[in-house]
């Protein structure tokens, strides 16, 4: 498995606009439609490839010179094979060869699909914030969870 940096607007949006991570990630939002949907280039992002297929997408925020906000995407036809774990462990990589330290992310309360997933990484619970985000119609928590870079 390979993580690189890109810039290529359309490589990622070829990942993020994939109709059912736009239905868990967008489509709560009845007014976004994803032909709208585009990349948020103020944002990093990494592509993630296996045996040179785009699997998915990390996109990251350097919130401080050894702190990054992170949140994976991996193209559903890839789910239940144990490539998001490899790709956890390899984007953690990459981070800790570019001076990263420490990873957060945060997940709705309510989306336990990814809060089960998380738990499976070595991505630790260390917050939430109340009343955080609206999240299939309702007003729930962001758990906050943090990976040390090692």
């Amino acid at each position: 498995m390979i993580i690189q940096l890109t810039t290529d607007k359309d490589r990622i949006k070829s990942i993020i606009t994939d109709p059912l991570l736009f239905q868990l990630l967008e489509g709560q939002d009845k007014s976004v439609e994803i032909k709208d949907i585009e990349p948020n280039m103020s944002s990093n992002w990494l592509i993630v490839s296996k045996d040179e297929e785009d699997i998915g997408c990390i996109e990251f925020i350097q919130m401080t010179s050894v702190l990054a906000k992170a949140h994976i995407r991996i193209l559903p036809k890839y789910w239940d094979k144990g490539l998001a774990h490899v790709a956890v462990k390899v984007g953690i990589q990459w981070f800790k060869e570019n001076g990263y330290k420490t990873i957060m992310t945060w997940v709705p309360a309510n989306c336990i699909h990814v809060l089960r997933f998380l738990m499976s990484t070595p991505f630790k619970a260390c917050g939430q914030i109340k009343n955080g985000v609206i999240y299939n119609g309702t007003l729930v928590s962001l758990f906050i969870f943090e990976a040390e870079v090692k």
